[in-house]
């Protein structure tokens, strides 16, 4: 070890992954690292895996799935060893049917694929939703609306499920009951936030899709008359650090 300290010696990883079939590089592909959620995501990969000797190849598709599939193609061909995927909206089986045929070791992260059959890893979307719709419910409102992510999506559907979950069992009435789906950006938060304020927000519980959503609400709440917590309420999903941060401070499942 010290004779190769002295030489300069730089161990060949690419020479010892012919003999062991083994690179220890990983993929990991996101949505945007510029999203909070997913930044979190990344450093609690990478933390995990150099504990463990690997090394992370990050790429990020920006819900392009022509980017997706460059970038699958860009690990495949750097021999990663497997790869763990946010999938991009619109994601199909077949986007997937290469790593099934080469039987590389992938993992789904946060949203699901229909009839694909690779693990899958994610939040329990429909019981954080029916607990934020309880305790929008516990609080008096009248006017209950989910606001942001994209509509038909695996992660909305569930987020839908547990809001109707929810309100079924307390006997609230359907006909006050709103979705507002344009996306899960702040912007998509802001626009739609604009839009239901314009329409009137009469005692109402605002569930955002998730804590980036519940960031542009909150920044259009402010440029308005209304204020959380005494004229409506606001809870949100993921608990991610800047959350706390808010103003007024956001409450977020975890």
């Amino acid at each position: 070890q010290e004779s190769a300290l002295q030489l300069g010696y730089v161990y060949n990883r690419a020479a010892a992954s012919l003999r062991s079939r083994q690179t220890g590089n990983l993929g990991l592909i996101v949505s945007s690292v510029s999203n909070p959620f997913f930044a979190e995501l990344t450093n609690g990969v990478e933390q995990f895996l150099g504990v463990e000797g690997k090394t992370v190849l990050l790429g990020q598709h920006s819900e392009d799935l022509g980017a997706q599939k460059r970038l699958i193609n860009s690990m495949l061909e750097s021999r990663v060893d497997g790869l763990i995927i946010v999938p991009a909206y619109g994601t199909s089986a077949d986007d997937f049917s290469r790593l099934l045929t080469l039987n590389i070791p992938t993992v789904l992260l946060t949203r699901r694929i229909s009839k694909v059959n690779l693990h899958y890893i994610g939040s329990d979307n429909v019981s954080g939703a029916y607990e934020a719709v309880r305790h929008l419910i516990a609080h008096k409102r009248k006017n209950i609306v989910l606001i942001g992510g994209q509509v038909g999506t695996p992660a909305h559907n569930e987020r839908v499920e547990g809001l109707t979950r929810a309100t079924r069992e307390e006997k609230f009435p359907v006909s006050r009951v709103k979705v507002m789906g344009d996306g899960a950006t702040r912007q998509s938060g802001f626009n739609l936030a604009k839009e239901l304020i314009a329409s009137g927000i009469d005692n109402v519980g605002i569930l955002a899709y998730n804590d980036i959503v519940a960031s542009g609400i909150l920044a259009a709440l402010r440029d308005s008359k209304h204020e959380v917590g005494r004229d409506l309420s606001l809870i949100s999903i993921d608990d991610i650090e800047s959350s706390k941060f808010e103003t007024p401070a956001l409450s977020t499942v975890d």
